[in-house]
């Protein structure tokens, strides 16, 4: 009979205990509705758009319950966390994070980065407690590859000459946008041996402008001419190479084509004064057979 009691007793505290749980639990729950990106690969001069969507319910007078956009390096270091969220019922929020104000390692060719939707609660009077993960994007971030155009440029010119010509650069981008107020090595090699070299900002077009007397800085026959983007956290390390080719015209093929002028000049004054001279004779043959007849 006392067993009978005991057992009844305890079953009577298990049910209030379930009782109090039952309270407890009606009021607690979270739905997780969204977690997006506005893409998956970024540039590093971009920003991360972020969107998600989720509800709370809960009793903020003895429970705490919140939730937190974290962003994590390849390393699970945590490198960015918005604010977290405590406001019952339907929320949706929007974040711009940008990419160069995060704690990455740019002279990498690109880093991955985890976005992920954090949830957290906790029951204060007993310390229960709960955390999770609902959702994790992977997203890259990525250098850009300049590209370039040659303006008012010729890959050929005398010995003597002078090459002036502009060169545009451009970002990369889906727009081709000018890649304004960047460094630019220059240099020109032939046979091996550095003849010139200087380095250029590009201005507000994307533009440098290219002057060089051949006489002091090209060499007869090929040159290379080679532009340099040196990498940082924007660009990969870039280069951009064109030929030019300084033809020598020689004593010789001047005189003989000064000799060939000459020549040519000559058989004009020669045929011009046979056909004067031709002119001539046959006046005087018509003047003098008009005097016979008369």
């Amino acid at each position: 009979m006392k067993q009978k009691k005991t057992l009844l007793l305890v079953l009577f505290f298990v049910l209030i205990g379930l009782f109090k749980f039952a309270n407890f639990a009606k009021g607690y729950y979270y739905n997780f509705y969204s977690l997006e990106t506005d893409k998956e690969t970024y540039f590093n001069d971009e920003s991360i758009r972020i969107k998600a969507s989720w509800e709370l319910s809960y009793n903020d007078s003895r429970e705490i319950s919140c939730v937190q956009i974290q962003i994590y390096n390849v390393s699970n270091n945590i490198i960015w966390e918005s604010s977290q969220y405590t406001d019952i019922g339907y929320k949706e929020e929007n974040w711009i994070v940008d990419i160069q104000s995060l704690n990455l390692q740019f002279e990498n060719f690109s880093n991955t980065l985890y976005i992920k939707f954090f949830y957290y609660y906790v029951e204060i009077t007993s310390g229960a407690s709960m955390s999770i993960f609902l959702k994790t994007i992977k997203i890259e971030t990525i250098k850009r590859n300049a590209s370039y155009e040659l303006i008012g440029f010729k890959n050929h010119i005398n010995y003597g000459e002078n090459i002036n010509f502009k060169v545009r650069f451009y970002n990369g981008s889906l727009t081709d946008s000018y890649l304004v107020n960047h460094s630019v090595s220059f240099k020109i090699i032939s046979k091996q041996i550095t003849l010139f070299k200087k380095d250029y900002i590009t201005d507000s077009s994307g533009i440098i402008e290219i002057f060089i007397p051949s006489i002091t800085n090209l060499s007869i026959g090929g040159n290379s001419l080679i532009f340099t983007i040196s990498e940082n956290k924007l660009y990969y390390i870039t280069q951009f190479e064109c030929e030019l080719y300084v033809d020598l015209i020689s004593n010789q093929e001047s005189n003989h084509e000064s000799s060939n002028k000459n020549q040519s000049d000559l058989s004009e004054i020669i045929v011009v004064a046979s056909i004067s001279s031709l002119v001539a004779i046959i006046f005087l043959l018509y003047f003098k057979r008009i005097k016979i007849k008369s």
